[in-house]
């Protein structure tokens, strides 16, 4: 009885079925780093049940009769407090309709090396909050389980342990905690074509996370986009959504606001509007910088470059000087 008050003090939000619309809070703990766009964007696709599923099975290998349709997966809730007080908050969990397993999908943008410790954490939480301890005392009650599935997209290849038991101190040899490992899913990974060929726009999500410039994003964007048209069939609705949304928050912090919005408003969805818009941007891009010139740290800065062009016009310098201040091409400027 003592055991169970202090479980329940523990457990101050549990893990419990949405009666609301799927939405996403950020988190306050500051060691998390989840209150960020990337995480925001890429729990908004999650939460489309559809892509989730396909996002599941490829994760965890499942074909045939052991495929997780996308009627079977349930939305939870994802706040609740662990033993230490922080409020933790993971991604996205889903659970299974009718059984008690549960899937949990954490994003990562960087490396973590506390991370089998948080997943270990997330999990215990999940678990204690949907436990049914007056059931414990029957032999057969099976407690819930938890999968746990780490989708990493940082620029370099991830490099912490994928459970405790790999860096815990030893006994005689013998690992004094036996814990089970996350799943991982690295970027860096897949090569370019697979993340564009997989009907799924969270691999493309993944594949503009993979970009080094606003040339290599353009590039990959059209290659998206021709295959979303060519297969349209294959991909959902309320994912593509999500999936404009993202591209126009890309578009404003990579070209400017002012350059942005004149395409934005064309941008009704992955088309051939888009293609002719990103084709746009492309031969844009082009006129903008000297010949051969790449934009490396000046990304994001073009429409500064732009408006420092116009003052200087207007101070009566000529297209030279100003080419050579700012590095914008002499024909855009003239």
């Amino acid at each position: 009885m003592k055991y169970k008050e202090i479980i329940e003090k523990e457990t101050i939000s549990g893990v419990a079925e949405e009666k609301t619309p799927y939405y996403l809070e950020g988190s306050q703990d500051n060691e998390i780093h989840i209150n960020n766009e990337h995480d925001k964007i890429f729990r908004k696709m999650l939460g489309v049940k559809s892509e989730a599923a396909k996002f599941i099975n490829k994760t965890l290998n499942l074909s045939g009769q052991d495929v997780i349709k996308e009627e079977q997966l349930e939305k939870y809730t994802n706040r609740f407090i662990t033993t230490n007080l922080y409020d933790k908050e993971s991604d996205v969990i889903y659970k299974i309709k009718g059984r008690n397993i549960f899937i949990l999908i954490e994003h990562q943008t960087q490396i973590d090396y506390k991370m089998p410790i948080r997943m270990l954490e997330y999990s215990l939480g999940i678990i204690k909050s949907a436990i049914e301890y007056k059931k414990t005392t029957d032999r057969t009650y099976t407690i819930p389980s938890v999968i746990p599935i780490v989708l990493y997209t940082g620029k370099t290849k991830w490099k912490a342990n994928l459970s405790i038991s790999e860096n815990q101190e030893m006994l005689n040899g013998k690992s004094e905690l036996k814990c089970s490992k996350y799943n991982l899913v690295d970027v860096n990974n897949f090569a370019e074509e697979e993340l564009i060929k997989e009907k799924t726009y969270i691999s493309k999500i993944m594949l503009i996370e993979k970009h080094k410039n606003t040339e290599e994003l353009i590039k990959y964007l059209k290659s998206i986009v021709k295959e979303v048209i060519e297969h349209k069939k294959d991909y959902n609705q309320q994912a593509e959504e999500v999936f404009v949304i993202m591209i126009k928050r890309i578009l404003m912090k990579k070209i400017g606001s002012e350059r942005a919005n004149k395409i934005i408003e064309k941008l009704k969805g992955v088309d051939e509007g888009m293609l002719t818009s990103l084709a746009t941007i492309e031969e844009e891009n082009k006129m903008i910088f000297s010949n051969g010139r790449r934009e490396g740290k000046r990304e994001g800065k073009i429409e500064e470059k732009i408006e420092i062009a116009k003052k200087l016009l207007k101070k009566k310098f000529t297209v030279e000087e100003i080419a050579e201040i700012t590095g914008l091409n002499k024909k855009y400027i003239k």
